[in-house]
């Protein structure tokens, strides 16, 4: 089947939770303490088990051998050093892999709808250690996807359209800088947001509903919805907005599940045609990083990583340096030093100085000591 695909000019797989494919034998209980429903999720019997690695090199060697193409994995449960071996670039099984660790960030005791506050210094600590995993091979750059609320209502700020807009810029700059390769989710680049389902009947997505109905045996039915309004699935998978046209232009139809309310604010069209718009601002970004190899392959340095309100790090290759700034709290932060260099792209106008404003993001390049 895969090489059918192949020969039909496919240019690579994503491959769904597919270091879940090897298992122990003999059914084995799991170790973990049970949930609030009496349930362990056993993922010590299945996830990245040895037999993984010979059911994945037997479909390299028998698929994408002698092909230039793309081998990506969704991997939950793995480490950064399981990850580092899976992507050893002489004797791994996969291109890039998805990890889950910053997804989970904010679960609770008892799992994602059972949320907790996140701080910057988990934030920093999740991602220099896969920027150090992938040193010998080649990650991959995402703060959301179908399976998460929207980047910007879980790591940044709705709370004004100004602070929402700097959020969204901001949040693009931290990851889009990185060392490895972006994912945009559909709606990122536009800056879309989490919704406000009016109730139950409202949620699409059969996790949540499940969820829903446990917590009602368990008498967690006001947490679990809680956490379903923080970071249930369903908030990336309304409607992708087009325009400010009914159902955001997604359809003439009746959509599967409610469009955000916002799309009247929030949508491609207008953002076409507003200069300060995030899909613009994207467009810049990716700009910047496509023409410089120091941002596509220098070398990744960790600053200020005990600062609590300021994620930044250097990329710098053959004399050149870049310095990334990202203020990742609600208030104003001050720099420990003022970084070298000239300021070529920012979220604020007037971001020059040691004081960095809430949700704000600089990105200065220095070479050959200027």
């Amino acid at each position: 089947m895969v090489n059918r695909w192949f020969d039909r000019g496919v240019d690579g797989f994503r491959m769904d939770v597919i270091n879940c494919i090897a298992k122990d034998e003999g059914l084995p209980d799991g170790t973990g303490a049970p949930n609030a429903a009496g349930y362990t999720l056993a993922f010590e019997h299945f996830a990245s088990r040895p037999k993984l690695y010979d059911y994945l090199r037997e479909l390299r060697q028998n698929c994408y051998a002698g092909r230039d193409c793309l081998c990506l994995g969704e991997t939950p449960f793995v480490t950064p050093e399981e990850g580092a071996r899976m992507l050893d670039e002489e004797t791994g099984i996969f291109d890039m892999i998805f990890p889950f660790d910053l997804m989970g960030i904010d679960d609770g005791p008892d799992g994602k709808y059972d949320p907790v506050p996140w701080t910057l210094k988990q934030f920093k600590e999740i991602v220099n250690r896969w920027q150090e995993a992938t040193l010998h091979g080649w990650g991959s750059l995402f703060w959301s996807n179908h399976d998460q609320s929207r980047a910007v209502s879980r790591f940044g700020c709705t709370e004004t359209e100004e602070l929402s807009v700097r959020s969204a810029k901001m949040l693009a700059v931290a990851m889009h800088l990185l060392r490895g390769t972006p994912f945009v989710y559909q709606g990122e680049e536009l800056g879309m947001t989490n919704t406000a389902f009016p109730d139950e009947s409202a949620i699409r997505d059969i996790e949540g509903i499940n969820a829903l109905n446990e917590a009602r045996i368990t008498g967690q039915y006001d947490r679990t919805w809680r956490g379903i309004l923080h970071k249930g699935r369903d908030h990336a998978r309304t409607p992708m907005q087009w325009n400010a046209s009914a159902n955001a232009g997604f359809t003439a139809g009746e959509p599967w599940i409610t469009v955000n309310p916002n799309f009247a604010q929030i949508n491609a069209a207008a953002e076409e045609n507003a200069p300060d718009s995030v899909l613009r601002f994207y467009r810049t970004l990716i700009a910047l990083r496509k023409g410089s190899r120091t941002l596509q392959y220098g070398d990744y340095r960790p600053l200020w990583t005990e600062h609590d309100q300021l994620f930044a790090y250097e990329r710098a290759l053959d004399g050149e340096t870049f310095t990334i700034v990202c203020n990742m709290s609600g208030t104003s932060a001050e720099l420990p030093q003022l970084p070298a260099g000239e300021c070529v792209l920012g979220n604020v106008t007037s971001g020059r100085g040691k004081t960095v404003l809430p949700f704000e993001a600089r990105v200065l390049r220095k070479s050959n000591g200027h």
